[in-house]
Protein backbone atom coordinates (compact mmCIF):
# COMPACT_ATOMS: atom_id res chain seq x y z
CA UNK A 1 0.00 0.00 0.00
CA UNK A 2 1.36 3.15 -0.48
CA UNK A 3 2.43 6.02 2.22
CA UNK A 4 0.72 8.93 2.31
CA UNK A 5 3.22 11.83 2.06
CA UNK A 6 2.73 15.46 2.02
CA UNK A 7 4.91 18.39 0.56
CA UNK A 8 4.82 21.84 1.00
CA UNK A 9 6.34 23.32 -2.08
CA UNK A 10 5.01 27.12 -1.32
CA UNK A 11 4.31 29.45 1.43
CA UNK A 12 4.40 33.34 1.96
CA UNK A 13 7.87 34.52 3.11
CA UNK A 14 8.25 36.57 6.72
CA UNK A 15 4.50 35.35 7.93
CA UNK A 16 4.63 37.20 11.04
CA UNK A 17 5.51 40.18 9.66
CA UNK A 18 2.41 39.95 7.10
CA UNK A 19 -0.25 39.15 9.35
CA UNK A 20 1.30 42.17 11.59
CA UNK A 21 1.58 44.23 8.49
CA UNK A 22 -2.93 43.56 8.28
CA UNK A 23 -3.01 44.03 11.88
CA UNK A 24 -1.12 47.35 12.53
CA UNK A 25 -3.39 48.75 9.38
CA UNK A 26 -6.31 48.31 11.64
CA UNK A 27 -4.90 50.68 14.59
CA UNK A 28 -4.12 53.07 11.68
CA UNK A 29 -0.10 52.47 11.61
CA UNK A 30 0.17 51.81 7.94
CA UNK A 31 3.83 50.25 7.31
CA UNK A 32 4.79 50.11 3.58
CA UNK A 33 7.84 47.47 3.80
CA UNK A 34 8.07 44.66 6.30
CA UNK A 35 11.40 46.02 6.68
CA UNK A 36 9.56 48.48 9.29
CA UNK A 37 8.15 45.79 11.24
CA UNK A 38 10.70 44.14 14.03
CA UNK A 39 10.81 40.76 14.69
CA UNK A 40 10.10 41.55 18.26
CA UNK A 41 7.27 43.05 17.29
CA UNK A 42 5.60 40.82 15.07
CA UNK A 43 6.18 37.59 17.39
CA UNK A 44 3.88 39.90 19.88
CA UNK A 45 1.45 40.41 17.25
CA UNK A 46 0.93 37.01 16.22
CA UNK A 47 0.82 36.02 19.78
CA UNK A 48 -1.92 38.33 20.67
CA UNK A 49 -3.86 37.45 17.33
CA UNK A 50 -4.24 33.83 18.80
CA UNK A 51 -6.29 35.05 21.77
CA UNK A 52 -9.25 36.47 19.74
CA UNK A 53 -11.74 35.45 16.81
CA UNK A 54 -10.63 38.39 14.73
CA UNK A 55 -8.32 36.72 12.53
CA UNK A 56 -9.28 37.83 9.22
CA UNK A 57 -5.79 38.90 8.52
CA UNK A 58 -4.48 34.77 8.80
CA UNK A 59 -5.97 34.63 5.12
CA UNK A 60 -2.99 37.35 3.99
CA UNK A 61 -0.59 34.02 4.19
CA UNK A 62 -0.84 31.07 2.34
CA UNK A 63 0.55 27.97 1.45
CA UNK A 64 0.33 25.07 -1.36
CA UNK A 65 0.45 21.19 -0.58
CA UNK A 66 1.29 18.17 -2.51
CA UNK A 67 -0.68 15.10 -1.17
CA UNK A 68 -0.22 11.84 -2.53
CA UNK A 69 -1.44 8.05 -1.27
CA UNK A 70 -4.64 9.63 0.02
CA UNK A 71 -7.83 7.65 -1.04
CA UNK A 72 -10.67 9.44 -3.60
CA UNK A 73 -12.71 9.32 -0.34
CA UNK A 74 -10.34 11.44 1.57
CA UNK A 75 -10.55 14.36 -1.33
CA UNK A 76 -14.28 13.70 -2.01
CA UNK A 77 -14.02 15.35 1.71
CA UNK A 78 -11.39 17.78 0.90
CA UNK A 79 -12.77 19.46 -1.89
CA UNK A 80 -15.86 19.84 0.18
CA UNK A 81 -14.14 22.59 2.25
CA UNK A 82 -14.58 25.16 -0.33
CA UNK A 83 -13.83 28.95 1.07
CA UNK A 84 -10.27 29.78 1.10
CA UNK A 85 -9.61 26.89 -0.71
CA UNK A 86 -8.24 25.73 -4.45
CA UNK A 87 -7.37 22.32 -5.52
CA UNK A 88 -5.45 20.65 -8.30
CA UNK A 89 -6.78 16.66 -8.70
CA UNK A 90 -5.70 13.48 -10.47
CA UNK A 91 -8.07 13.52 -13.34
CA UNK A 92 -9.14 9.20 -13.44
CA UNK A 93 -10.87 10.23 -16.86
CA UNK A 94 -7.52 10.72 -18.85
CA UNK A 95 -5.06 8.96 -16.32
CA UNK A 96 -4.85 4.93 -16.30
CA UNK A 97 -4.58 3.46 -13.05
CA UNK A 98 -1.57 0.67 -14.17
CA UNK A 99 -1.36 -0.91 -10.64
CA UNK A 100 -4.36 -0.50 -8.50
CA UNK A 101 -3.73 0.65 -5.04
CA UNK A 102 -6.58 0.65 -2.54
CA UNK A 103 -6.84 1.90 0.98
CA UNK A 104 -8.39 -0.65 3.27
CA UNK A 105 -10.19 0.42 6.26
CA UNK A 106 -9.11 -0.49 9.54
CA UNK A 107 -12.38 -2.29 10.66
CA UNK A 108 -11.36 -4.72 8.13
CA UNK A 109 -10.02 -6.96 10.36
CA UNK A 110 -10.20 -10.86 10.36
CA UNK A 111 -8.75 -13.10 7.65
CA UNK A 112 -12.16 -13.76 6.14
CA UNK A 113 -13.21 -10.46 6.23
CA UNK A 114 -9.18 -9.57 4.53
CA UNK A 115 -9.38 -12.08 1.93
CA UNK A 116 -13.29 -10.64 0.75
CA UNK A 117 -11.76 -7.01 0.11
CA UNK A 118 -8.61 -8.34 -1.49
CA UNK A 119 -10.93 -10.94 -3.65
CA UNK A 120 -12.77 -8.32 -4.38
CA UNK A 121 -10.41 -5.46 -5.57
CA UNK A 122 -8.62 -8.16 -7.79
CA UNK A 123 -12.00 -8.17 -9.50
CA UNK A 124 -12.70 -4.84 -9.92
CA UNK A 125 -8.52 -3.48 -11.23
CA UNK A 126 -8.81 -7.36 -13.74
CA UNK A 127 -12.18 -5.90 -15.61
CA UNK A 128 -10.81 -2.27 -15.06
CA UNK A 129 -7.97 -3.30 -17.36
CA UNK A 130 -9.99 -5.48 -19.53
CA UNK A 131 -12.58 -2.90 -20.30
CA UNK A 132 -9.54 -0.19 -21.43
CA UNK A 133 -8.15 -3.42 -23.29
CA UNK A 134 -11.60 -3.66 -25.40
CA UNK A 135 -11.43 0.07 -26.40
CA UNK A 136 -13.75 1.49 -23.51
CA UNK A 137 -12.00 4.52 -22.96
CA UNK A 138 -10.53 5.41 -19.47
CA UNK A 139 -13.40 8.11 -18.60
CA UNK A 140 -16.06 5.00 -18.65
CA UNK A 141 -13.37 2.53 -17.67
CA UNK A 142 -12.88 4.57 -14.00
CA UNK A 143 -16.85 4.27 -13.35
CA UNK A 144 -15.72 0.46 -11.70
CA UNK A 145 -12.88 1.99 -9.79
CA UNK A 146 -13.55 1.57 -6.05
CA UNK A 147 -14.47 4.72 -4.07
CA UNK A 148 -10.90 4.27 -1.88
CA UNK A 149 -8.37 4.15 -5.33
CA UNK A 150 -5.50 6.19 -4.14
CA UNK A 151 -5.07 9.19 -5.45
CA UNK A 152 -3.49 12.66 -5.38
CA UNK A 153 -4.54 15.73 -4.98
CA UNK A 154 -2.96 19.61 -4.82
CA UNK A 155 -4.79 22.10 -2.39
CA UNK A 156 -3.80 26.05 -1.85
CA UNK A 157 -4.92 27.48 1.14
CA UNK A 158 -4.42 30.19 3.75
CA UNK A 159 -3.44 30.07 7.07
CA UNK A 160 -7.00 30.78 8.09
CA UNK A 161 -8.71 28.64 6.34
CA UNK A 162 -6.26 26.03 6.97
CA UNK A 163 -6.40 26.70 10.76
CA UNK A 164 -10.63 26.04 10.51
CA UNK A 165 -9.31 22.35 8.21
CA UNK A 166 -7.54 21.05 11.13
CA UNK A 167 -9.95 21.98 13.94
CA UNK A 168 -12.32 20.11 12.28
CA UNK A 169 -10.18 16.89 10.51
CA UNK A 170 -8.16 16.42 13.62
CA UNK A 171 -11.11 16.21 15.49
CA UNK A 172 -12.40 11.93 16.28
CA UNK A 173 -15.54 12.38 14.76
CA UNK A 174 -12.97 12.52 11.61
CA UNK A 175 -11.55 9.48 9.17
CA UNK A 176 -8.74 8.66 10.46
CA UNK A 177 -6.75 8.97 7.11
CA UNK A 178 -7.11 12.75 7.66
CA UNK A 179 -5.29 12.61 11.12
CA UNK A 180 -2.52 11.15 9.00
CA UNK A 181 -2.66 13.94 6.40
CA UNK A 182 -3.05 17.03 8.77
CA UNK A 183 -0.06 15.34 10.94
CA UNK A 184 2.18 15.76 7.94
CA UNK A 185 0.67 19.52 7.03
CA UNK A 186 1.68 20.56 10.48
CA UNK A 187 4.94 19.33 10.12
CA UNK A 188 5.53 21.25 6.45
CA UNK A 189 3.99 24.31 8.30
CA UNK A 190 6.31 24.10 11.11
CA UNK A 191 8.99 23.27 8.47
CA UNK A 192 8.11 26.55 6.02
CA UNK A 193 6.89 29.25 9.35
CA UNK A 194 7.69 27.60 12.63
CA UNK A 195 6.37 26.15 15.33
CA UNK A 196 4.21 29.16 16.55
CA UNK A 197 2.32 28.36 13.20
CA UNK A 198 2.00 24.39 13.37
CA UNK A 199 1.46 24.56 17.09
CA UNK A 200 -1.76 26.12 16.36
CA UNK A 201 -2.92 23.85 14.28
CA UNK A 202 -5.39 21.82 16.62
CA UNK A 203 -8.50 20.02 17.18
CA UNK A 204 -11.77 22.74 17.21
CA UNK A 205 -12.25 21.82 20.91
CA UNK A 206 -8.86 22.88 21.82
CA UNK A 207 -9.98 26.90 20.64
CA UNK A 208 -13.70 26.69 20.93
CA UNK A 209 -12.98 24.99 24.77
CA UNK A 210 -15.79 22.82 24.02
CA UNK A 211 -16.78 19.82 21.85
CA UNK A 212 -19.24 20.50 18.94
CA UNK A 213 -20.15 17.15 18.84
CA UNK A 214 -22.39 16.00 21.57
CA UNK A 215 -26.10 14.63 19.98
CA UNK A 216 -27.26 11.34 19.30
CA UNK A 217 -25.79 11.69 15.46
CA UNK A 218 -22.38 11.82 16.60
CA UNK A 219 -19.27 9.67 17.40
CA UNK A 220 -18.48 9.33 21.54
CA UNK A 221 -15.10 10.88 21.83
CA UNK A 222 -12.54 9.71 24.78
CA UNK A 223 -11.76 13.78 24.98
CA UNK A 224 -15.10 15.30 25.60
CA UNK A 225 -14.86 15.42 29.18
CA UNK A 226 -12.03 17.50 29.34
CA UNK A 227 -14.71 20.56 28.40
CA UNK A 228 -17.01 19.46 30.98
Amino acid sequence: MKVVKVSCISATPQPKKVISAGVLNMRGDMRHSLDDISDAEADEIFSEMQKTALNGVFEWITLVFQIDGVSRAFTHQAVRHRVGFSFSQESMRFTKVEDMDVICGPSVKTDEQKALWTDTMNKVEEAYHKLIDAGVETQDARGILPTNVVTRIGIGTNYRALVGLAGDRLCLQSQGEWREVIRQMKEEVRRVWGDDFADYLQPVCFHEKRCKFESIFDRPCPIQGRWK
